[in-house]
This record gives C-alpha cells, structure tokens and sequence, in this order.
C-alpha cells in the first residue's frame, strides 16, 4: 500500500519543528515500519526530493501560476476570498497527482490545517483521509481572534475538505466531540503512533547558562489558547517565594487582543524577571527542544483546548512530570496524582499551589510520577498503536474500489452551493 502526506509543515523545513511536523514524521516512519511505502508532500522554500531517513520527501513551493489560474476561476477567483487558503493546496495537489502518475497511491492523508488537503479532496482522483488537527471556530474563540471574512473563508475551507474526505479521524476525543457536537460530522478517535529518541546530554547553545531541573518551562505556541496568559498571572507570586525558579517559555509568539506579539507581552508583564529568572526562546531544532525538555524541573502546559498534544506525550516520554489543565484533552493521557497532575480550567490560584507543589517535591516523589509517564506513552509505540490507521486506509482503498465516491462536477455544484448560502 502507497500513502501519500499531505502537510503545510515538515520538521526537514526552516522553522517547522512542531506538533503537525513531528506527527507526519513519526506516522509516515512507523507505516513504513510496517510494510507500507509512504511519501511525504510539504510546503518549502525550494521544489525539490530529498529523504528524510527513509521517508521521500517532495519539498513544494507556494508557485504564482496556481494563483494566477485560481484568480480567473469564479468559485476561486479574487472576490471569492478563497485564494489565500486555496494556493498551497493547489501546489500540493499538483505535485501529488503528478507523482501519482509516475508511482501510483491507493490513499492520501491531509491535515485539515489551513485546508491543505481542500484541492485533492474536491478532485478525488486519490482517496483523502483528513485528520483533524485542529478546530478554527474553537482555537479562533481561544485565542481571542476577530472573526474576519479571511478567518471565515479559512474556517469553511476546512470543514468543507473534511465534508469531502473519503474518511476522517481525531487523535482526541475532544475534537472529535466538538465536530459532532458544532458540524454534525461523526469523526473516529485514532490515537497517533509516537516514539521519541532520547537526546543526548546536556542542553542548547541557547539554555547553556542554564543548570539541569533549575527550571520549569512551558513549550508550544505562546498565546490564550496555550494558557499562556495564565502563567504570566502567577509567575511573579511563584518567583517571589521560590527565589531559586526559573521559568522557560519556547515557541513562536500569536498575538494578544490588542495585537501584541504574545512574546513581547510577557516580557511587559514579567520585565522585573527577563533574562535573569524568565527566558523567552523562539522556536528550537527538535534536538536542542528535547534537550531543554529533558533538563526541565517540570513542565507545565495549561491549555484551554488541545488536540492529545505531541508536547505532552513528548514530555511524557522523557520523564517529565507534567502539569495539564482539565477539559482539554490531557485526561486521555494523564490520571491526576498518578503520572502527571490536572489542574481546573482558569482557576489560577490551584494552578500556581500545583506548580509550587511539584517545584518543591522530593526527587524520588518527582522521579515516580516521570517514570510512570514514561511508561504511560508506551501503548502509543507504532507496533501498538499504528494498526487502526493501517485498518483505515485499507477499508477506504476497498470502498474507493467499490466505486463508492464523488465526482469533481457534484463537488463543485456542493460548493457554489455553500458559497452561495455564506453570502
């Protein structure tokens, strides 16, 4: 069986490094380790083929003949405000499909980020399976972003790949409620495979100041919907009775209400603690984030909305003791008290006590709770958890066989149809 990957980001990519990246990269390797070929379809700077261990990878750039076909189009054309969203999927589309000629594939996954499957969906020559990775109208809310005619454009384009996909699956439980419950589309709950090579010793270039368990620290994209708002709220109290803590954000900066870069903002509200007790670090290789990690007190990841994040199961797998906020799919990985803590939704008071707590426990208490969430990410390993994926593919390659799709006239119709209700 041949899969093709379709993905805005790829961790061989400048600056892509993330959940999304490291998911694609540990699911293609462990299908492969499975007796199946896959390929992977990124966004990049250049067009070109390279390998990532045994992954191919075919690096795609964002091209102007795609926009320039797509704006004389009326569905796609300038005024239909579908251009932004609709180029990448356009180029990696191209680029699958022609592959596809050259070494067929029975099946394509796409996340449904930024709707980068929505062009191979709507033409359906290769079954698309969508995995959601995120759900804008929620993230949107949780991050305080206005609802404009491009967030709503992005938002539609999303839902409507997903409308248009052979097959659909969530890692979270979360997410796959919230389609139900918001779209009316039943989404099954597939946990990804993980595994992660333990770095090796030592920490960054970036943190080489920084003495190992001195810290706390907080990876992932620092914004509301990270809770990132929270930590800036308790961290001054903390710092004040543990003058021996510091504290380390990483990752790349959304914007606050008022437009702010998210970085700039904690660096206003923490300026008697910068540099010297709080470091603010951009995004990291994967080997030097590992490192940090690894070398952390604890990690504390108060999210108001997540999807099963590779943060958590990353830190998990290194022995870290982490601290998640309930309601937003930690439950699934964490028991209170047992491997990890949940803290309650906004209840800032409870959530710098558990910070305190953990900063000040006993290394053996510490180191119990971190091995048993090293263990706990075990059932996660591709041999145990890559075979309902492989169930999947396979019982959409023989529906597809079956002649059970679309065609790309009725999607059309679907569309001019939904657009026309939007206006």
């Amino acid at each position: 069986m041949r899969v093709a990957f379709l993905t805005t980001e790829y961790p061989t990519e400048r600056y892509f490094a993330g959940g999304l990246a490291s998911y694609v990269q540990r699911v293609a390797k462990a299908l492969i380790g499975a007796g199946a070929e896959t390929e992977v379809f990124t966004l990049s700077h250049l067009q070109e083929r390279i390998w990532d261990g045994p992954v191919l990878v075919h690096r795609t750039k964002r091209g102007t003949r795609s926009r320039r076909i797509l704006d004389r189009l009326p569905l796609f054309g300038r005024r239909s405000g579908y251009t932004e969203v609709i180029v990448p999927a356009w180029n990696l589309a191209a680029a699958v499909y022609k592959r596809h000629r050259e070494a067929p594939f029975a099946v394509a996954q796409a996340s449904n980020y930024r709707a980068c499957g929505f062009v191979a969906a709507l033409r359906n020559t290769i079954p698309v399976v969508t995995r959601i990775s995120s759900y804008e109208p929620l993230w949107r809310t949780m991050y305080k972003k206005p609802l404009t005619k491009q967030q709503l454009d992005l938002e539609n384009a999303e839902i409507q790949q997903v409308k248009w996909s052979a097959a659909t699956y969530a890692p979270s439980f979360l997410l796959a409620e919230a389609l139900k419950a918001n779209e009316g589309l039943s989404v099954r709950v597939i946990e990804p495979p993980f595994y992660l090579d333990p770095p090796p010793p030592g920490l960054p270039e970036t943190a080489a100041d920084l003495a190992p368990e001195s810290y706390a620290m907080f990876f992932g994209s620092l914004g509301y919907l990270k809770g990132c708002d929270r930590l800036v709220t308790v961290l001054p109290a903390l710092l004040e009775r543990n003058p021996e803590m510091r504290f380390v954000f990483v990752g790349p900066a959304r914007r606050t209400e008022s437009g702010l870069p998210f970085d700039q903002h904690i660096r206003h509200m923490l300026k008697g603690y910068i540099d010297n007790r709080v470091r603010i670090i951009s995004e990291q290789k994967q080997q030097d984030l590992f490192q940090l990690v690894q070398n952390a007190r604890l990690v504390v990841l108060p999210s108001r909305a997540d999807n099963l994040p590779n943060a958590c199961m990353e830190s998990m797998a290194l022995g870290r003791v982490v601290i998640g906020a309930r309601g937003a799919s930690f439950e699934q990985l964490i028991e209170d008290g047992v491997n990890g803590l949940l803290v309650s939704q906004e209840d800032d008071p409870e959530l710098a006590a558990c910070i305190e707590r953990v900063w000040c426990m006993a290394t053996p208490h510490r180191d119990a709770i971190g091995s048993r969430a090293s263990e706990t990410v075990q059932r996660l390993r591709p041999e145990n958890a890559i075979r309902p994926l492989i169930d999947l593919f396979e019982e959409i390659g023989c529906r597809e066989r079956m002649g059970n799709r679309h065609g790309l006239l009725q999607r059309l119709s679907e569309l001019r149809t939904q657009q026309s209700s939007v206006r």
